[in-house]
Formats: C-alpha cells, sequence, structure tokens
C-alpha cells in the first residue's frame, strides 16, 4: 500500500506562491514540487481565502521557492 506523504505548512505556502508569484500553471508547479494537482488545488483555495500566503515565508522559505522557480 501506498503510504500517503504529509507536507508541512511551509512547503504547502511555496508550492502556491509558484502559482500565485511566480507564474506557473498548476500542472506545472504540482509537477515542480512532487504534488498532484488536485492538492496544490485545496492548498491554493485554503491560502487565498484566508490570505495567509502573501508576506509569511521567511528567509529560508523564500530560498526554497527560489530554487523550484528556477526549474
Amino acid at each position: 500500500m501506498k503510504q500517503k506523504r504529509q507536507y508541512d505548512e511551509a512547503f504547502k505556502k511555496a508550492a502556491v506562491l509558484l502559482v500565485t508569484e511566480q507564474s506557473y500553471g498548476m500542472m506545472q508547479a504540482a509537477e515542480a514540487v512532487g504534488t498532484s494537482v488536485k492538492n496544490l488545488q485545496r492548498w491554493k483555495q485554503q491560502y487565498t481565502q484566508t490570505g495567509s500566503v502573501n508576506g509569511l515565508l521567511n528567509p529560508e522559505e523564500h530560498s526554497e521557492l527560489l530554487r523550484f522557480a528556477v526549474k
């Protein structure tokens, strides 16, 4: 049986920021971070409704986002 992967909040926010700030498409961003489009859509909806994505990355998280963006 396939084990369900757990994603931390920083990972989810960074993945959503690829779509909202880096102009990635949903499929491209999901592939870049190794998750499903469905997960990414759910996270995007969650964070954009609460407004908790923008401005909440610390420098380490921002570096991680940039690492994904150059792929």
